[in-house]
């Protein structure tokens, strides 16, 4: 389950062991997540309130309320961290336009403009011509491979076809 952290308390068990207990909240609800000593050790650097976690773990219906006993707690990527993450997938990647010619200077035009809405890793070639006589032109473009993109792109009438490697 994945949520954020808030209420969270610390506090010792009989034996003097650490241990922390907190509620876990999403937009669909919340539960109250206990976290005991053998596993508290691992986790301790990710309880802190107003936290983005993912809780695996068992889920307890003692005294008929339900609560997550955890066994492990992973700290979910922040947009900036997963916006990382992308640009470096999308490095290998790229996308090629196939053209019957160069000649439609309109539509060029248009591709570079949506091109430049989609700034990434991604490359861009263009595949101009038909069969084995085709010639793949690397392009100056890197874009952000999204669905939008490729469906303004599809719209073109000069482009036969839009494929992604």
């Amino acid at each position: 389950m994945g949520g954020i952290i808030s209420r969270l308390k610390r506090t010792l068990t009989k034996k003097n062991d650490p241990m922390a207990f907190f509620t876990l909240q999403d937009l669909t609800g919340s539960i109250e997540v206990l976290v005991f000593p053998k596993t508290m050790e691992k986790v301790l650097p990710f309880l802190e309130n107003d936290r983005i976690i993912q809780v695996s773990g068992k889920m307890s219906d003692k005294d008929e309320e339900f609560k997550l006993l955890a066994d492990d707690i992973q700290i979910l990527p922040n947009d900036e961290l997963y916006g990382m993450a992308l640009s470096e997938m999308e490095k290998g990647k790229g996308v090629t336009l196939h053209m019957q010619s160069l000649a439609n200077m309109e539509a060029l035009q248009t591709i570079k403009e949506i091109l430049q809405q989609f700034p990434g890793n991604a490359q861009v070639y263009l595949s101009v011509g038909t069969g084995s006589a085709a010639k793949k032109i690397k392009t100056q473009s890197l874009v952000r491979i999204e669905e939008d993109m490729i469906k303004a792109l599809r719209s073109v009438g000069a482009i036969t076809k839009v494929d992604m490697e």
